[in-house]
């Protein structure tokens, strides 16, 4: 209940900064990403143990993982209005996490605002804040167990760079992103917690404005 009631702050605090600031002579656009250098460093995984319901003797496997790092490729499209001191963009999109624990589906929508100064010199930062969704994953170690999916938030400061082809980066902290671990029907699970994937976030990609 505390990781949503986090999320929701963010959320409004964000969207209230946005609702005040004007709009006057604002324009619009479309904006397509890709974010292929996305790097997750999360706790350390552990350890984790199953053993095979009445096997005689006991068939027990075991996983430990000690690279946290995963990689967070996403492709997505959004909005854009620009006003005179402020860029707000809308985006969602879709991509997916790997490393040597698990792989899964990732749904992702980002708010960001930008800082240009009144300026036209092509480069812009400010906050952002991205809600991921880990859908349907899918265990990689040798021990028998299943992971659920999980929602997860990652508030942050990001920049971009150019303007109609944009290089945009961003250093952020993903919480509250947290797999219930459970065993295999027909194992048990020895050992092994529910896996947080909670850690520092670097993005780095680029963005066609339309």
């Amino acid at each position: 209940m505390g990781n949503v009631f986090k999320k929701a702050v963010t959320l409004v605090s964000l969207m209230g900064a946005l609702s005040s600031t004007s709009a006057i002579a604002a324009e619009y656009g479309v904006l397509v990403e890709v974010m292929p250098g996305n790097v997750l460093l999360s706790s350390e995984f552990g350890a984790y143990s199953t053993s095979k319901n009445d096997a005689s003797p006991a068939e027990i496997t075991y996983d430990e993982f000690k690279n946290s790092a995963s990689f967070m490729p996403t492709l997505a499209v959004g909005f854009e209005i620009d006003t005179d001191y402020w860029r707000y963009h809308l985006i969602g999109g879709i991509g997916t996490i790997q490393n040597e624990a698990f792989s899964a589906t990732v749904i992702k929508y980002e708010v960001a605002m930008y800082y240009t100064a009144g300026l036209q010199t092509g480069f812009t930062f400010g906050p952002h804040v991205v809600n991921y969704n880990f859908l349907t994953p899918s265990w990689s170690g040798d021990s028998h167990i299943s992971l659920s999916g999980t929602n997860a938030i990652a508030p942050g400061l990001a920049f971009t760079v150019g303007d109609k082809f944009i290089i945009k980066g961003s250093v952020d902290y993903l919480m509250g992103g947290t797999m219930d671990v459970s065993a295999d029907s027909g194992y048990t699970l020895l050992a092994g917690e529910d896996m947080k994937l909670d850690g520092v976030m670097v993005q780095l990609g680029v963005m066609m404005r339309f």
